[in-house]
C-alpha cells in the first residue's frame, strides 16, 4: 500500500462574528486532515493502514505531543479545539475535542454507535490521550451494561500508568461537592472526560469546569456546551429537553431566576433545589 500523503498539523481559528460578551470568552479552532502520525509518530513517512493508524513507534517525548493550541490569553478565556474524523472508529474518539490543552472530552472509546472497536484500537486511543497530556481517564457512564468494556479500560489504564476514575452520572444523579472537587483536580492535571456520547453528561462537566475554573456565568457555560456551542462536540452537545434538567442545575442552579425561558425548556419550575 502506498504511503499516505503528509499534511502538517495546523491550528487555525474558525472565522466567526462575536455577537455577545459570552462569545468573546471562547474561541474555536478546527484541525483538518490531521491523522495521528502527523504529530506523534516518530517517522512522518510511516505507511498508514486502512483503519487510520500507523504501525510506527510512538514518540512519547516529542514536544509536539504536549502542546495543542496557543497559550491562553486571559483567565476567563477558554479555547476549544475541534477535530475532523470524530465518528468514533477513525483517527479520534467519538465527538472528541480539546479544551484549554488539558480537558480532553468525548464519548465511549469503543464507539457508542457500534460498541465494536477492537481492544487494539481502544488501547491506541488511550495511548494517544496519554501522549497529548491526559493523565486521568474519567468515566461518567458507570455503572453501564458494558461491564467487560469498562473492565478492559481499567486494565489498559493500569498498564499505561493512567489513573482511571469512575464517577457515576446520569439524568438523576450528578457529582456531589467532594466528587466535583476531585473532577476539577483531575482535569487540572489533564483528563479525558467521557460519557457514552460525549454530549450531555460530558457537556455538563465541561460547563462546571468553565464556571469553577474560568469564571463563566451559568448562562455563558450553558451556551458554550449546548449543540453548536463553542465547547460542544461537532456531533452534539447538551440537549435542551426536560430529561436533562438536573444536569443543567449542576452547573447553573440559578437558571430559573436568571433565564426563565431556558428554565422553561427543562420544565424547571417543578423542581425544588
Amino acid at each position: 500500500m502506498a504511503a499516505a500523503a503528509i499534511t502538517p498539523l495546523l491550528f487555525s481559528p474558525a472565522a466567526h462574528a462575536y455577537n455577545s460578551a459570552s462569545d468573546r470568552l471562547a474561541s474555536v479552532a478546527y484541525i483538518e486532515k490531521s491523522p495521528y502520525h502527523n504529530y506523534f509518530y516518530k517517522d512522518a513517512a510511516e505507511e498508514i493502514t486502512s483503519d487510520g493508524f500507523s504501525g510506527g513507534e510512538i514518540d512519547e517525548n516529542s514536544s509536539k505531543n504536549k502542546k495543542l493550541g496557543e497559550s491562553l490569553s486571559a483567565d476567563r478565556h477558554s479555547d476549544c479545539i475541534k477535530f475532523d474524523d470524530v465518528k468514533g472508529s477513525g483517527k479520534y474518539p467519538y465527538n472528541f475535542r480539546v479544551i484549554d490543552k488539558k480537558l480532553f472530552a468525548g464519548g465511549n472509546l469503543f464507539n457508542p454507535v457500534t460498541l465494536a472497536n477492537s481492544p487494539e484500537r481502544v488501547k491506541k486511543y488511550l495511548i494517544f490521550l496519554k501522549v497529548i497530556g491526559a493523565k486521568n481517564i474519567i468515566a461518567l457512564n458507570v455503572p453501564v451494561t458494558q461491564g467487560r468494556e469498562i473492565k478492559m479500560i481499567k486494565e489498559f489504564c493500569a498498564e499505561l500508568d493512567l489513573n482511571f476514575y469512575p464517577c457515576r452520572m446520569n439524568s438523576e444523579t450528578v457529582p456531589d461537592a467532594e466528587q466535583t472537587e476531585t473532577l476539577m483536580r483531575l482535569i487540572d492535571e489533564g483528563a479525558y472526560v467521557h460519557c457514552n456520547w460525549g454530549c450531555d453528561r460530558t457537556g455538563s462537566v465541561i460547563a462546571k469546569y468553565l464556571v469553577l475554573r474560568k469564571g463563566y456565568s451559568g448562562e455563558e457555560a450553558f451556551k458554550a456546551v449546548i449543540s453548536k456551542g463553542t465547547h460542544s462536540g461537532t456531533l452534539g452537545g447538551l440537549k435542551q429537553t426536560p430529561t436533562y434538567k438536573k444536569l443543567i442545575l449542576y452547573f447553573w442552579p440559578e437558571v430559573a431566576e436568571q433565564s426563565p425561558a431556558t428554565a422553561g425548556k427543562y420544565q424547571l419550575s417543578s423542581i425544588k433545589r
